[in-house]
């Protein structure tokens, strides 16, 4: 199964706890995350928005499990 967005990053961690929590928390919480992803069956051609380009790395090196990973880089929105 493919999912075509989903933010890796976002998902799992309230904004709330990201602006008290550091980045290794927030990460912390995102392999979490990737690993529930690949549980629930999306394992293709996943699309995620946000800074996961070095959790792609991790994903695609087997130090952790995950979908595999086609980032879009950087957010775009209308405050950012």
């Amino acid at each position: 199964m493919s999912d075509a967005q989903w933010h890796m990053i976002f998902a799992p961690n309230r904004m709330d706890a990201m602006l008290e929590a550091g980045t290794g928390l927030m990460y912390a919480h995102a392999v979490a995350e990737a690993e529930s992803t690949l549980l629930r069956g999306c394992n293709h051609g996943a699309r995620r928005r946000g800074p996961t380009f070095g959790l792609k790395k991790a994903i695609d090196a087997g130090s952790v499990p995950g979908p595999r990973v086609f980032p879009r880089g950087a957010l775009i929105s209308q405050t950012a």
